[in-house]
């Protein structure tokens, strides 16, 4: 098993996106930022919930704004849905961690991966 030697502070993440787009970004091409309510979370979920995971990480960045603060280069939101997986669990079925990166010099870089066995 392959292991990895980052800092903490760093998080190696996947994003799904079109192929298109990933070659796009791996030949150098800038990242845009997205205008939907839905693509920058991945697939696989219901779509009402990806809107609103979506929509509370935009109320945020909304209420920095209002309150007149600088703006976050990126926020990171746990999300718990769905029942405990057992009696007093802090664990739910469909909990998940969603992160939101708005300054695109937070990106360290992009990469392929490896195809599976």
């Amino acid at each position: 098993m392959a292991t990895h030697n980052l800092h903490p502070n760093i998080v190696l993440a996947y994003h799904g996106c079109d192929e298109s787009v990933g070659r796009a970004l791996l030949k150098g091409e800038a990242f845009r930022k997205s205008k939907n309510d839905y693509d920058w979370l991945g697939g696989g979920r219901d779509l009402l919930l990806k809107r609103l995971d979506c929509a509370v990480i935009m109320a945020l960045h909304e209420m920095l704004e209002e309150a007149g603060l600088p703006p976050a280069d990126s926020l990171r939101g746990l999300y718990y849905e769905g029942d405990r997986l057992y009696d007093e669990s802090s664990f739910y079925e469909k909990s998940h961690v969603q992160i939101c990166i708005r300054n695109p010099d937070c990106i360290k870089g992009v990469f392929l991966p490896k195809a599976g066995p």
